[in-house]
């Protein structure tokens, strides 16, 4: 990716996580184990997954994963 494309996807992915600001709870909490419990929310920006949690009053961006990835695999990798 050109560097050029490369910040501006950043920005997308940022301005979109900055949005969580507002209304967090608006994405769903995942349905899958553990996910579930761990109350693991995503949104899709671009090809890309964000993943957080919301603790007390903050977001937790825990993983930014690329959409062509084996999502569940990925997850999984520090649950093991």
């Amino acid at each position: 990716m050109a560097p050029k494309s490369a910040m501006e996807l950043y920005n997308r992915i940022a301005d979109a996580i900055e949005k969580l600001d507002v209304f967090p709870e608006r994405m769903k909490i995942m349905q899958s184990e553990p996910e579930h419990s761990m109350e693991l929310r995503h949104m899709i920006v671009d090809k890309y997954s964000v993943f957080y949690v919301i603790k007390d009053e903050y977001v937790i961006v825990t993983r930014v994963l690329y959409g062509a990835s084996d999502i569940s695999k990925r997850l999984s990798e520090n649950n093991d």
